[in-house]
């Protein structure tokens, strides 16, 4: 719904009526005022109202939508905001703030509907701004017609479409039966005149569009739309100092993450903007430089944050943030610092420009505004929304109640000096080492090793199938559940503890020939509940020395069965594989069989069991079966998995008391849920937080931006600093104070080194070893 006004709700009678509410119908599954008017009023508007969250029941007076309401009232009163209506009749309404919308009774609400200029003409419209009048801040070609008599006729062209249909439908039916001829001929011409009211139509929704955006840039003018709050109250900058307007748009989940180490800013709470802009003279300078500006701010630039995904475990989501593409301004004039939040349905920038959109202007400047809006790729919309923001500035300058200058000042004359559009098409940005997902791939370049450290992407756990039964130790080592209530921490340095690795096996093998034959077997049965003994047929095989053939293979064991493996099989040489889980006759009494199909491609044969009671016949297979001898082996690959050790509470039993007890066990962490630390340097870090540049980076589920790096950013870059003041001793040690003082990268030369050289931690020998190469 678009909004209408204003609304003033009576919150201390909501709630009284809320807590004393009785519905008329209780015998229904779900009574509530909603169902008390649901034949006579709610039925027939259900698509109208299908997105506003109903607060109007008494079973909701706790619930999440009432916590809701009440956090909007706080977050409204506290930006010295209104709250706004969306519809009024005699039996509901709708209240709110953007996209936060409550269905509700209008006995608690006083309406302060929006003015209403639909019977204004276009000619009128421009007399209301007085000086603005004739400056083309926005163009109307329908200079005596309003929007009340374009809808009239417009509504009329409608209806008279209505009837050159019906009247076509009617002369069809009469003529149908004497001439398909005339039909036809009538059915042309009855379209064109269709096609002409058609275009009718088409031209006022034109000019209605034009009109509508003519009040909308009104009510920016007046300041209907758009308030001003005043954070910081000084001395005002001189009259004749020009209003510098900065093209940039600044995206606060960035700039308070890169520059104070404030993350997960959603904006929802203010208490955490305004506060730091009264109280650190540095943001107010960082958002808004200079002693008169204006500077345009976005929650963030995607509009979406990252958090755990609510149906999966160990998986993220991405999530929209509450009016997470509304702009706002923040003006500077002198020691005077103002914020004002823009309506989001009509003032929408999608590009990081304020008033430019394309990169054929280059100069830091430029002469009056037409050239920082009008553009061939400029979709109309965003024209528009530029449109506004001026007619906001226009109606700030000639009110003189914040920003005042020594002659009147029109922004969309090229000659005026006191408004300068400061256009950069680009930050300045230094990116010798590449994107985090460049650096990234660098520090995968070796495995992981017993004592690195990782920092989490996310919070880890076990996932909830199977999670509490006996043999269900996901992410642990072993069958027994011992990970049951273990976790690890989001965005938090873990050292490794274990590394384990799976083993990839290339082999050379003999196939050794199969025979299968059936005889009988006394076996073991229960026949209508009662043992039996009896002789059946079963299929038994006979291992031959004839070779058949010979070949190589490949197969891969678990690190479980690879750690096992190693024990009995050292040299991995001359052993008989089972190709599913082990190496060694000690796997298999019998080996699995193998057979060629008709295209020689290699099939395996399972083992086929007693049939005892022969229910199907059993016949002996007409294929040759096989069997692989291993005649040589070899290791070409190993995969770590990487363990962290973790802190578990176990349970009391009736050895120890009862007493609870806890106990460390090791979690697997997966490649793609950590950042290995080893080979980072604090030189690479510093350079992405600098220029934000992420690269083609993905997390489990979601795909980060350089906002949602931020916080992962700023703790490596924590961690590297304290390590490499321990790297830093260790090289002035070892004789190499001139090197460190003098060579301001000596970290990223160090990092290199330990690169190439597959250098896990520095110590005093390595140290002078990696000096000597210097």
């Amino acid at each position: 719904m678009r909004k209408i006004g204003y609304a003033e709700f009576n919150f201390d009678s909501f709630c009284r009526w809320s807590r004393n509410y009785i519905p008329t119908n209780m015998q229904i599954a779900v009574p509530s005022w909603v169902s008390d008017h649901w034949q006579d009023y709610f039925y027939e508007r259900q698509e109208l109202f299908k997105d506003c969250l109903n607060i109007m029941d008494r079973h909701n007076f706790k619930s999440s939508s009432m916590k809701d309401l009440k956090a909007l009232l706080t977050h409204l009163e506290d930006i010295g905001e209104k709250l706004q209506l969306f519809y009024f009749d005699e039996t509901a309404c709708v209240i709110g703030y953007e996209n936060k919308q409550f269905l509700m009774s209008p006995a608690f609400v006083k309406p302060e509907y929006l003015k209403d200029y639909s019977t204004f003409t276009g000619s009128e419209m421009k007399s209301l701004t007085g000086q603005i009048s004739g400056t083309g801040l926005l163009p109307s070609v329908v200079e005596e017609s309003s929007v009340k008599t374009l809808f009239d006729k417009k509504s009329a062209a409608e209806k008279a479409m209505e009837d050159a249909k019906a009247e076509m439908r009617s002369k069809e039916e009469e003529i149908r039966q004497e001439m398909y001829k005339k039909i036809e001929e009538m059915k042309t011409l009855m379209q064109e005149k269709l096609d002409k009211l058609n275009e009718k139509v088409e031209q006022y929704q034109k000019e209605i569009f034009i009109l509508e955006s003519q009040i909308f840039s009104i009510r920016c003018y007046t300041g209907e739309v758009i308030k001003f709050h005043q954070i910081r109250s000084g001395k005002p900058a001189p009259e004749v100092e020009p209003l510098v307007l900065y093209q940039k748009i600044r995206f606060l989940d960035e700039e308070l993450g890169k520059h104070i180490a404030i993350f997960d800013f959603n904006g929802e709470d203010d208490k955490r903007l305004i506060p730091l802009l009264k109280a650190r003279d540095d943001i107010a300078e960082l958002l808004a430089p200079g002693s008169k500006s204006l500077t345009i701010l976005r929650t963030s630039r995607t509009g979406r944050f990252i958090a755990a995904n609510e149906n999966v475990d160990n998986i993220l989501a991405e999530y929209d943030m509450y009016h997470g593409k509304q702009l706002a301004l923040l003006l500077r004039n002198g020691g005077n610092l103002y914020i004002a939040w823009c309506d989001a349905d009509n003032i929408v920038i999608n590009e990081e420009n304020a008033f430019y959109s394309t990169a054929k202007q280059t100069e830091e400047r430029a002469e009056g505004a037409d050239s920082a809006i009008n553009n061939a790729a400029t979709d109309i919309h965003e024209a528009l929304s530029r449109y506004y923001l001026l007619a906001i500035l226009q109606g700030m300058i000639d009110a003189k109640n914040i920003l005042d200058f020594p002659e009147p000042v029109n922004v969309m004359d090229p000659s005026q000096k006191y408004v300068v559009f400061s256009l950069a098409e680009g930050w300045i940005a230094e990116n010798k080492y590449g994107t985090f997902a460049e650096m990234l791939e660098k520090g995968r370049k070796h495995p992981v090793k017993k004592g690195d450290n990782i920092i989490t992407i996310l919070r880890l756990s076990p996932d909830r199938e199977g999670k509490y039964q006996k043999y269900s130790n996901d992410r642990g080592i072993g069958y027994k559940n011992r990970t049951s209530e273990a976790f690890l921490r989001g965005k938090t340095i873990y050292p490794v503890n274990l590394v384990l690795n799976d083993a990839i096996v290339e082999y050379a093998f003999e196939a050794i020939e199969v025979t299968e034959f059936i005889s009988e077997e006394e076996v073991f049965g229960t026949r209508n509940g009662v043992n039996t003994r009896e002789k059946c047929p079963c299929i038994q095989y006979s291992v031959t020395n004839n070779v058949l053939f010979t070949g190589r293979g490949t197969t891969e064991f678990s690190f479980e069965t690879y750690k096992e493996m190693k024990a009995q099989h050292r040299d991995l040489v001359q052993a008989t594989i089972n190709s599913e889980d082990a190496l060694g006759n000690a796997y298999s009494a019998i080996p699995d069989l193998f057979y060629k199909d008709e295209n020689g491609a290699e099939c395996r044969y399972y083992k086929k069991t007693h049939d005892y009671w022969n229910t199907k016949p059993l016949q002996v297979t007409d294929k040759q079966l096989y069997c692989k001898r291993i005649t040589e082996c070899q290791i070409v690959k190993e995969v770590p998995h990487a363990f962290v050790s973790v802190e578990q509470n176990g349970f009391g039993s009736y050895s120890n008391g009862f007493k609870d007890t806890t106990y460390h066990v090791n979690l697997e962490v997966y490649k793609d849920e950590y950042f290995p630390l080893t080979f980072f340097c604090s030189s690479w870090i510093n350079e992405v937080i600098q220029n934000g540049s992420v690269g083609n980076l993905s997390f489990p589920g979601a795909t980060p931006s350089f906002a949602d790096m931020l916080p992962y950013l700023q703790k490596i870059r924590e961690y590297l600093l304290k390590r490499e003041e321990t790297e830093r001793q260790m090289l002035i040690e070892a004789g190499g104070q001139l090197f460190v003082d003098t060579t301001s990268d000596w970290d990223v030369m160090l990092n290199e080194w330990k690169l190439t050289n597959n250098i896990h931690n520095l110590t005093p020998t390595r140290a002078k070893r990696f000096l000597a190469t210097i």
